[in-house]
């Protein structure tokens, strides 16, 4: 795994909830205004951590994201999003330029819509646009200028399900990323090693010949449940990544991409347990791959011997809002019905 990997799988779950938080009525209170918004702190491992063994290069690696997720409601279903964070790496692993190294994350903005009526069965829809700026090492290595994004999202929540509910999500997104080059760049120093975007771990250095993903299509299905205090969950999805083409004639071509489309899975099984205060805890696995092993099969999506899961747990506050998502339908339910 590289170290983008590495610290994007540990910045992505901080968002991995299924649902987002319902429609909030604009209101004078700091609750109403800032409902939504959250502060996580997660620590994941690779599974090299506690087998050694697993892979022939040892290379264990311990990080802690401490990431922050502000909102602030502007009209009912309307809301204005941010991310920003850092990471820091406990042990002195391959992925990182220095021991116990601290990583900015990169800064995202964006607005989401929760209002849309719901469908006649009770599906619920969102929308959900933003940008995505480099401030990480790794983007600016990539030499990325800005990311913009949008995507729905549809869940629908099942009650009465063993005494407790059942939500099914699905969501769809877009993003085209501009660079100064459509390769890793050679002219600035940069901190890293020059690093094309894409599912190929072997995507680094300009003398790879690999080119910088200019759009991605990605996809998601998820299920969680919840019962009491306990809330278990299961996602995947997929990322199909159009690299940016290079003139047959002059220049060179990818031997190991001859369709032109890097396609990446994403696994992540967890469990939160609801605490009091908003504050929620999570004990997970998620596991990032290329769809087709080296022998040019199938992967497994959940685990393979050469690949590195990884295993995380995540403490996320919640200050202004209810801990979680079922909590906060139920609530706008109630609203609706009386």
């Amino acid at each position: 795994m590289s170290l983008a990997a590495l610290i994007l799988t540990v910045a992505a779950v901080q968002t991995s909830s299924v649902a987002t938080v319902a429609p909030v009525e604009r209101g004078k209170s700091v609750n109403q205004w800032l409902a939504g918004s959250a502060v996580a702190l997660t620590t994941a491992a690779n599974l090299q951590t506690f087998a050694p063994s697993q892979q022939l290069t040892h290379n264990p690696a311990v990080t802690t994201a401490f990431v922050v997720t502000p909102r602030v409601n502007l009209l009912k279903g309307l809301a204005a999003t941010a991310r920003f964070g850092f990471s820091y790496d406990w042990t002195n692993s391959d992925f990182t330029q220095t021991e116990h190294e601290p990583l900015v994350l990169d800064t995202s903005v964006g607005v989401n819509y929760l209002g849309l009526p719901a469908l006649p069965w009770g599906t619920r829809l969102g929308l959900s646009a933003g940008l995505t700026l480099p401030t990480s090492k790794i983007s600016q290595a990539r030499t990325m200028i800005v990311t913009p994004s949008a995507s729905v999202q549809a869940w629908h929540v099942f009650s009465d399900i063993l005494g407790g509910r059942l939500i099914t999500s699905a969501s769809g997104g877009y993003q085209h990323a501009f660079y100064r080059y459509t390769t890793p760049g050679v002219v600035d120093e940069q901190p890293y090693a020059r690093q094309c975007f894409g599912a190929d771990l072997t995507c680094v250095d300009q003398a790879s010949g690999l080119a910088n993903v200019s759009d991605v299509l990605s996809w998601t299905v998820a299920v969680v449940g919840q019962w009491s205090f306990v809330s278990p969950g299961a996602a995947f999805g997929l990322d199909h990544q159009f690299p940016h083409q290079f003139d047959v004639e002059t220049d060179l071509e990818d031997p190991f991409d001859p369709t032109t489309v890097r396609v990446a899975s994403s696994f992540d099984l967890w469990t939160d347990f609801f605490l009091p205060a908003g504050v929620t805890a999570r004990v997970g696995y998620s596991f990032t791959r290329d769809v087709l092993a080296g022998d040019g099969r199938f992967g497994n999506f959940a685990y393979d011997r050469y690949q590195d899961g990884q295993l995380y747990v995540t403490v996320r506050m919640a200050p202004f809002a209810e801990a979680t998502p079922l909590r906060a339908q139920k609530k706008d339910e109630e609203a609706q019905d009386d």
